[in-house]
């Protein structure tokens, strides 16, 4: 973001503005395919994985338990239910993204979808799964600290979640910490095989 300012200084605002309002269908282009490239990955592994423990067409597990080579119908159900998440409530996350955490402009926009894009095309290329919510919510909180931290609503659920932005950590008697306790010794317990 601080290298586009800079590349940019001479310009005047509104065509700055208006390059990159264009530029973000470029990037916005990028990012889509970010989904489909790692979200969608975790789907299929699911799907396939419920399909073969029940044996449906005729699927069955490889040597050591490994998944078999995943059906086009399963990619193709697991692409079309991001699709039809995205066209259902997809509006309405890109006004919170764009609006409730920090005011976006188009080249805020751009910088935060270009970033974003780059680090999924790397995770996805690397096998790494993470979650494309959480990569574009950090790349436009980036992209408002970068103008000013006060420009980030740090209080935010969007822009608090992950490490060390949490303005409150969970009581050690909640449901879900408990709950996350219990897991863990049952899990504990396997492993040690008792």
């Amino acid at each position: 973001m601080v290298t586009v300012y800079w590349i940019f200084r001479r310009f005047s605002a509104s065509r700055v503005d208006n390059i990159f309002r264009r530029g973000q269908l470029l990037s916005a282009a990028a990012f889509s395919l970010g989904p489909d490239g790692n979200d969608a990955q975790k789907t299929m592994g699911i799907m396939t994985a419920v399909l073969t423990a029940g044996g449906v067409w005729g699927m069955q597990y490889g040597p050591n338990g490994t998944l078999p080579t995943i059906p086009i119908e399963v990619v193709l159900a697991a692409h079309a239910a991001i699709a039809l998440g995205t066209l259902s409530g997809g509006w309405r996350i890109v006004r919170t993204m764009g609006t409730r955490f920090t005011k976006l402009k188009p080249v805020g926009g751009f910088c935060a979808e270009t970033a974003a894009a780059l680090t999924l095309a790397y995770v996805t290329l690397t096998g790494t799964p993470v979650s494309t919510t959480h990569t574009i919510t950090r790349s436009i909180v980036g992209v408002g600290a970068t103008r000013r931290l006060p420009a980030v609503k740090w209080a935010s659920p969007a822009a608090s979640s992950g490490p060390g932005f949490s303005p409150s950590p969970p009581r050690p008697w909640s449901p879900r910490v408990l709950l996350d306790r219990l897991h863990a010794a049952q899990t504990f317990q396997l492993a040690k095989g008792k």
